[in-house]
């Protein structure tokens, strides 16, 4: 068989498979909408551990679910995990980004900021920690499951100076 033949059949196989889970070949090489990234602390030096809420904050069952309760000003929370959920802004590449493989003209996606000029991106497929941002900045929003000092358990949105104690760098 010759090597353009094999080439052929493997793309084939898999466009066959990602058609079998539901997935077209176009679609396997940009995120999900929302861009959910488990685990995510979306700056320098971010720390999940004891947070201050620094004004009133209110406690959800899940990210973007019901309100179950609030937080008080000054109260204090263990910060157990968290995810940057995002829509991914498409990006045409201006220049060459080594980390990622791209090149001027190819496409990829921005998915958030983590801090030092460096940005989650997406391209074919996989995701990059890269120097690649743009003037624009896609929509996002940090959430982060917290536990109260009576035990209650539940999520809110951290970021925009929602809570002291972020930091481990200062």
């Amino acid at each position: 068989m010759s090597t353009q033949a094999m080439v052929l059949l493997a793309k084939t196989l898999v466009f066959a498979s990602l058609s079998t889970l539901g997935v077209s070949a176009s679609s396997a090489l940009k995120p999900p909408i929302p861009y959910i990234d488990v685990g995510a602390c979306p700056f320098e030096c971010c720390v999940y551990r004891k947070w201050h809420a620094e004004r009133t904050v209110v406690l959800f069952d899940h990210p973007d679910g019901k309100k179950v309760s609030q937080l008080t000003k000054g109260e204090w929370v263990q910060a157990l995990n968290g995810e940057t959920r995002s829509i991914p802004l498409r990006v045409v590449a201006t220049r060459d980004v080594p980390e990622a493989g791209i090149h001027p003209g190819d496409v990829f996606y921005v998915l958030h900021y983590e801090g030092e000029l460096y940005w989650l991106i997406w391209f074919k497929g996989k995701t990059f920690d890269a120097e690649a941002g743009d003037v624009r900045q896609p929509k996002t929003a940090w959430w982060a499951q917290v536990k109260r000092a009576d035990g209650t358990v539940g999520w809110v949105k951290a970021g925009d100076g929602a809570f002291s104690n972020q930091d481990q760098c200062g």
